[in-house]
């Protein structure tokens, strides 16, 4: 059969996404993920057509010697260096990407930074109860509400005919999960996982809450069950980016690397959030939004209107008190509004508030503008830390098993006491899981104060650095597609076919 390669169900782009990183970069910030989270971009191979004019050099990963350093060898030049080579050395040779790199085995460094593709290869499942499941402290509210649960995270996603993710933690003794987007292939399994990324799933919930009232996941995996045939998968109205890029590997195309951002923690987003929000007490977002000395800077009823007899004989809208013109402004979207500034006079200023509704009608999936929820809790952690810290807790756990040892055969009156201590630290452990969350929050703006935020600044902000703002593209993206999934629900919902 060959890769077969199995996508996120919710955005349907892949979960194995490579990053070329540029020199001077750690290692840690390029990766290949088809062959394992731990690829890198190789200097030869089908996916690499640069030359030396593109500017791209070569690292060496791993020495013949497998000494274990952190450091690259000095960077090299491919010609004077890798002709002639062993052919069996190949694998230790990393290609890092030139300003015009041509390599296809990842987005290249120098178009987007590690930071912005955070969780890009992060996967999750639900999976459906068995009979003998039980509830666990950590379960979200809508895993008892509902018949499936969550697996724990992955950053690798195997081809579908060699094997299945390895989870960790593993939920409710789920360390591996028959996870595809495309369920139909299973027919002969029991139940099939759907895989996800973490982030999209985050979106999944915000806009379940909002159309729904709460977090469908019956809703969610009848679709996911009802359209699992290979046509309706392929079918399914992703963005035409997606399409281009999904073929038998994922195809880092240039240009589209918004595809593989973080849609939830945005780089290049806080700053902007953060400097819309005001904490002058003079400050009012009934202040006008333009600097405008002839105009009122505070929005007044129409008794204190200073518009004139004469100005309002030459145009109506000045006629009209200020109650009545915001009423006209309410039923019109922003490139309306600008026309009508252009027209009338009456328009010229208009106040800060009113970007606010701008911006919850045009950009719905700045939740930070209507919403106070906090990012999913799996967002915030990666698999990597994970497994470094059961990896850390396993090594402490032998060791206090040794010293229990050595203490029950040297002097057995402090077993008990020792003991003791070994469940005080165990249970004294921290979750790493809330303490990742709340490192997140302490940094991230999730909501904006309604009164003290000026949304004129705002919108200006991210209309003029929307090039920049990669993860609200791909958030924009993943927005609609999740809407589409939702519209579905509701009419299966509608038709009786998602179980209760």
């Amino acid at each position: 059969m060959g890769y077969s390669e199995v996508r996120c169900r919710l955005c349907g782009v892949s979960f194995n996404i490579g990053r070329i990183r540029r020199p001077g970069e750690p290692q840690s910030e390029g990766w290949t993920s088809v062959t394992g989270p731990d690829g890198f971009a190789l200097a030869s191979g089908k996916y690499t057509s640069c030359t030396i004019e593109d500017g791209y050099q070569i690292a060496v990963r791993k020495p013949k010697c497998w000494m274990e350093h952190e450091r690259d060898e000095a960077l090299i030049n491919l010609v004077d260096n890798v002709e002639g080579e062993d052919e069996d050395d190949s694998d230790y040779y990393e290609h890092v990407a030139g300003p015009n790199c041509k390599n296809e085995s990842g987005y290249k460094g120098y178009l987007i930074t590690a930071k912005e593709m955070k969780g890009c290869n992060t996967l999750q499942c639900l999976v459906r109860k068995g009979s003998n499941w039980r509830p666990e402290p950590d379960d979200q509210d809508f895993e008892l509400q509902n018949n499936y649960f969550l697996t724990g995270i992955s950053d690798h996603m195997p081809s579908r005919d060699i094997d299945s993710p390895k989870l960790i933690p593993a939920r409710h003794g789920v360390d591996r999960a028959q996870a595809d987007d495309i369920p139909c292939i299973h027919m002969y399994d029991n139940e099939v996982a759907m895989p996800f990324h973490t982030a999209c799933f985050d979106i999944f919930m915000r806009l379940s809450r909002l159309r729904f009232g709460h977090i469908d996941i019956n809703g969610l995996m009848s679709w996911y069950n009802l359209e699992g045939e290979w046509l309706s998968v392929g079918t399914f109205p992703h963005d035409p980016n997606v399409r281009r890029s999904a073929s038998q590997w994922w195809e880092h195309k240039t240009g589209l690397e918004y595809l593989a951002t973080n849609p939830i923690f945005i780089p290049r987003l806080g700053p902007s959030l953060r400097s819309a929000i005001q904490d002058s007490p003079s400050f009012n977002t009934r202040a006008g939004a333009f600097s405008l000395p002839e105009f009122p800077s505070i929005y007044r009823s129409s008794s204190n209107s200073r518009t004139t007899s004469s100005e309002a004989s030459q145009d109506f809208f000045q006629a009209l008190p200020v109650e009545l013109r915001m009423e006209v402004i309410g039923y019109l979207g922003s490139k309306e509004i600008a026309n009508l500034r252009l027209a009338t006079r009456a328009f010229r200023q208009l106040p800060i508030y009113l970007w606010h509704r701008l911006l919850r009608e045009e950009m719905p999936w700045l939740w930070e503008v209507w919403s106070n929820d906090v990012p999913y809790i799996w967002t915030t952690i990666s698999a990597a830390s994970l497994k470094e810290e059961k990896a850390a807790r396993e090594a402490i756990d032998q060791e206090l098993t040794t010293l229990r040892t050595v203490i029950r055969q040297e002097i057995p009156e402090m077993v008990e006491a020792w003991i003791q201590a070994e469940q005080d630290l165990v249970a004294g452990r921290p979750n790493s899981l809330l303490d990742s969350q709340a490192a997140a929050l302490k940094t991230l703006v999730y909501s904006l104060p309604v009164a003290n935020t000026n949304w004129y600044q705002l919108y200006t902000d991210i209309t003029r650095h929307w090039s920049d703002l990669k993860g609200l593209h791909n958030r924009r993206r993943i927005w609609k597609a999740v809407e589409e999934i939702i519209r579905r629900i509701r009419m299966y919902r509608e038709q009786g076919k998602v179980e209760d």
